[in-house]
């Protein structure tokens, strides 16, 4: 998930950086160091889910000061807890740039909408994880990969659906969320472009009153042979454990999250066989990337027991982003320059750990077009990756399609 040599081993002599450290004035640049914000929960209800991002943050920091920073510059982090709320993310946000003189911030919360319009105001870059229709909508604000979006989807998800036998489809949906809500609007597109049938009708799960009966019982009646939405992993579990012997008819269940050790411990089982797509190629894959990245952890972050974490190795590429845009925008950047060269980056894969190369000039107003899909076995003891048709090494991993 890192990008190596490219990142750190290329550029100015030291003697050339050494001579814009002296002449830079650029906020949060200092002779020898650049300081960077850093915003996530570490405390209320999202805690526990979105913890890990500081790990990750901190390996890819640490791991690029300990290869001698950029251009020159160690890398300083300054973190603050937004506690997940849109009004102590605002808060945050003015006191990072306005205090604490940060250039630039690093965000892996549901918040970031709190602090966005301050921070474009400002033209601070932000890179971070997309949990908001916010980061498509701020030219400052920018994501590895962007699953909702005011554009159209891609048909990838489709695509996988009918090449696993799919041809009737319900999509099940969330009202709770709405970003969940969001993603299934793009995979009801993407199942349509693909020629999947789509069936009327309202298919909701709602965690905090559920009928799982009812749900299963129109699953059943509906004729469909597959299902797809974007809820919780344990709702798909608590879902299709309700279907009973009914669940057969469904060639191809594919949910956006689940894809975690601890769902299958608790749940494995009545998953058994459930797809979920990821943004990121699966550990299972064992990349030289994913070593690095495991490594880093290792060195820089061991509090973490687990790290095969997707929102440590995704806060890690979030980190890495950021280190190839200050690389990309030379020894001396504006934050205005920085966004162009960031925008500007080629083939930007994070050494591989993204199932395809993304390209950031195209702005932040489209779903990505690579995906890789993972199954959970028929022991529910783990998670087999699905090739695409046809796949040669390297493309295991990767689905791409077309954008609508």
């Amino acid at each position: 998930m890192v990008v190596v040599s490219v990142l750190l081993g290329a550029g100015c002599s030291a003697a050339s950086d050494s001579v814009g450290a002296a002449a830079c004035g650029t906020p949060g640049f200092s002779a020898d160091t650049v300081k960077i914000g850093f915003v996530y929960p570490d405390s209320g209800v999202l805690a526990k889910a979105l913890g890990s991002a500081r790990s990750g943050v901190d390996a890819r920091i640490a791991e690029a000061n300990a290869a001698g920073g950029v251009h020159g510059r160690r890398l300083a982090l300054d973190w603050r807890d937004d506690v997940g709320d849109p009004a102590s993310n605002a808060q945050v946000s003015r006191d990072l740039v306005a205090h604490s003189g940060v250039f630039g911030l690093l965000e892996a919360t549901t918040a970031a909408s709190g602090g966005a319009q301050y921070l474009a105001g400002e033209q601070v870059p932000v890179v971070g994880l997309p949990a908001e229709n916010v980061w498509t909508e701020k030219p400052n604000m920018f994501a590895p990969v962007y699953l909702t979006s005011a554009g159209p989807s891609v048909d990838t998800f489709g695509r996988y659906v009918a090449a696993q036998g799919g041809t009737k489809a319900v999509i099940i949906g969330n009202d709770l969320d709405a970003a969940a809500t969001g993603i299934s609007a793009k995979l009801k597109e993407s199942l349509a472009a693909a020629g999947v049938q789509l069936i009327p009708g309202t298919f909701l799960y709602n965690h905090t009153v559920p009928d799982l009966v009812g749900l299963a019982r129109k699953i059943r009646d509906s004729g469909a042979d597959a299902a797809v939405g974007a809820i919780s992993g344990q709702g798909w579990a608590d879902i299709l454990g309700s279907m009973g012997a009914a669940r057969s008819q469904l060639k191809v269940v594919l949910g956006a999250t689940g894809y975690t050790r601890a769902l299958l411990d608790q749940s494995g089982r009545a998953l058994a066989g459930v797809s979920i797509f990821l943004n990121y190629v699966p550990f299972e894959a064992h990349t030289s990337g994913h070593q690095r990245y495991l490594e880093a952890i290792a060195r820089y972050a061991p509090e973490m027991t687990s790290a095969d974490d997707e929102i440590a190795l995704l806060s890690y590429v979030v980190a890495d982003m950021f280190v190839a845009g200050l690389q990309a925008a030379g020894p001396c950047p504006t934050r205005k320059s920085f966004m162009t060269a960031l925008s500007g980056l080629k083939g930007y894969d994070a050494g591989g750990i993204l199932p395809g190369p993304i390209n950031l000039a195209q702005g932040n107003q489209k779903v990505g077009l690579c995906y890789s899909f993972v199954r959970v076995n028929q022991q529910g003891n783990g998670f087999d990756i699905v090739p695409p048709p046809n796949a040669t090494r390297p493309s295991q991993t990767q689905w791409c399609g077309s954008a609508l």
